[in-house]
C-alpha cells in the first residue's frame, strides 16, 4: 500500500481493502514510534422467512399448534432458535447476523425445520437474499364414495342365475299375497 493511501486511511479513520472496511485507530506520534489497529467492520443483516401451509386449510385438522426452526450458519446448526404459534403470523426473521466470520469470510446462512408433523412433507427453499419460505405440505385424505354396483351374472353362472330367479319368484308370491289381502279387505 502506497504510503498516501496509508497516510489518507490513518486521517480519515477508515480503510478499504477489497469487499472489506476496517476502522482505523493510531497511538503515538507519527514521528517516532505509533501504533496502527485495523479493527474489521462487520455490518450485520437480517435473515427473513415465511411459512406456507399447503394442506387444504387444515381440512384434516392435524395442523400442529406451532413449528420451530433453526438457524444455520455455514452449514453448522447454531442455538438460535424460532417458535412460530398459529397465533403467530406466518413471516418471521432473525436479526443482527454478522456478514463476515472472524476470518473476514462471507458467512452463509440459512435455516432449517425442526419440526416436521406427521403426514407432512417439509421443504426449505430460498436464500439470504430473497429470503426462505419453509413449505409445510399434506395431501387431506378422501372421502369414499359409495356406489351401489349391481352384479349381473356371467354367461353359463347357474349359481347368480338360480340366486336372481329365486328372489323373483319369492317378491312375486309376496306382491300376489298382498294383492289378495287387498281385494278382499283385509289390511
Amino acid at each position: 500500500m502506497e504510503r498516501f493511501e496509508l497516510q489518507s486511511a490513518v486521517e480519515k479513520g477508515i480503510l478499504k481493502a477489497g469487499k472489506h472496511s476496517y476502522t482505523v485507530a493510531t497511538e503515538g506520534v507519527p514521528s517516532s514510534s505509533f501504533t496502527i489497529t485495523n479493527t474489521l467492520v462487520n455490518p450485520t443483516r437480517e435473515l427473513l422467512g415465511s411459512i406456507v401451509w399447503d394442506d387444504a386449510d387444515n381440512k384434516d385438522k392435524i395442523r400442529p399448534d406451532s413449528v420451530q426452526m433453526r438457524l444455520v450458519r455455514n452449514g453448522v446448526p447454531t442455538d438460535q432458535i424460532k417458535t412460530i404459534t398459529s397465533q403467530d403470523p406466518r413471516a418471521f426473521s432473525f436479526k443482527d447476523l454478522p456478514t463476515f466470520d472472524d476470518h473476514g469470510e462471507t458467512i452463509i446462512w440459512s435455516i432449517e425445520s425442526l419440526t416436521a408433523p406427521q403426514g407432512y412433507e417439509v421443504r426449505v427453499s430460498g436464500d439470504m437474499e430473497s429470503g426462505f419460505t419453509i413449505v409445510y405440505r399434506h395431501e387431506p385424505a378422501r372421502k369414499k364414495k359409495r356406489r351401489l354396483r349391481w352384479i349381473l351374472p356371467k354367461t353359463g353362472d347357474t349359481v347368480a342365475l338360480g340366486g336372481i330367479l329365486s328372489s323373483a319368484a319369492a317378491l312375486s308370491v309376496f306382491a300376489a299375497a298382498l294383492h289378495r289381502r287387498r281385494k278382499h279387505g283385509r289390511k
